[in-house]
């Protein structure tokens, strides 16, 4: 503030402009806080008598703007991109401090210097966050919204215990057959797993099946909610393989120079059991089938 005396009745023309340094002059005022009675500079002012009339400088600091990042899609579990994801203010000092409000998903940072990084160690929807930025040698504040989601981990399904069967009539394959599946994308200690409701060939025959889809695929687990599947199913590489059965053959008797007979079959068997054929075909139907014989004693 200024001080200056003088004479009871004279009056008073208050200073010229004063500066300060990222600050615009915008007056004189009687009060510190620029709450009292305004003046301008050159104004003609009568204090009353034994009045002490003190007047401050009051100042606008020289605006900021922020810029930079608008939007963040982050994904659980992977690191930001270091300098892909930063605040930066202009128009005043340089000398700039950052903050955020509220607080960011477990695992992300932001730095006073206005840098986002981390890596999300949850999943979370849509948020708007605000940044401020405070330039610390003239006071001046400038706000900017940021919105940031993070999505869940995709998982990718890399295999299965088993993609094969024998033949048996049908291109289904059952989840208990199938057993454990392997998929890749998984954080280290996270409780997660994949299940199916079981495949399907593309072919029931032995010569056409090459590829099996894995249907119903679903995650299971403590820590499910971070993940999530590509797709419901999976195609994987798979084959059927031949059914192995027996035949018993009739005896027959030739004589010398007769040509050989026309052996019968006697009886078609698969490790004891009464048929080893399956899904309607006949000993004619052998594409799917391993022959071996015995003879009927």
């Amino acid at each position: 503030y200024v001080t200056q005396s003088y004479k009871y009745g004279e009056v008073i023309t208050l200073p010229s402009n004063p500066s300060k340094i990222w600050n615009t002059f915008r007056g004189w005022n009687d009060k510190t806080d620029g709450s009292g009675t305004s003046y301008v500079t050159g104004t003609a002012v009568r204090p009353a008598n034994g009045i002490t009339m003190n007047v401050y400088s009051q100042w606008i600091p020289v605006p900021i703007s922020l810029s930079g990042v608008s939007d963040i899609a982050a994904t659980y579990g992977t690191p930001l991109v270091a300098n892909d994801n930063n605040i930066t203010a202009s128009g005043g000092s340089g000398n700039y401090v950052y903050s955020i409000s509220p607080s960011l998903p477990t695992g992300m940072t932001f730095s006073a210097d206005g840098k986002f990084s981390g890596t999300p160690l949850t999943v979370a929807g849509p948020t708007a966050y605000t940044v401020t930025g405070l330039d610390s040698a003239s006071g001046a504040t400038a706000t900017k919204t940021v919105t940031v989601s993070v999505a869940k981990r995709t998982l990718n399904v890399t295999g299965v215990e088993c993609t094969t069967k024998l033949y048996d009539g049908t291109d289904s394959l059952s989840a208990s057959v199938i057993g454990a599946i392997a998929f890749s994308g998984k954080l280290t200690g996270d409780n997660v797993s994949v299940t199916t409701t079981g495949g399907t060939f593309n072919s029931k025959n032995v010569a056409s099946a090459t590829t099996i889809t894995l249907n119903g695929l679903t995650l299971s687990g403590t820590d499910k909610d971070k993940y999530q599947l590509t797709s419901s199913t999976a195609v994987l590489a798979g084959n059927i393989h031949r059914k192995i059965f027996k035949v018993k053959i009739d005896d027959a008797a030739k004589k010398v120079g007769i040509a050989l007979p026309v052996f019968g079959v006697h009886e078609v068997i698969d490790e004891g059991q009464s048929s080893a054929l399956v899904n309607g075909d006949t000993i004619d139907s052998v594409a799917q089938y391993n022959l071996t014989t015995t003879a009927n004693a």
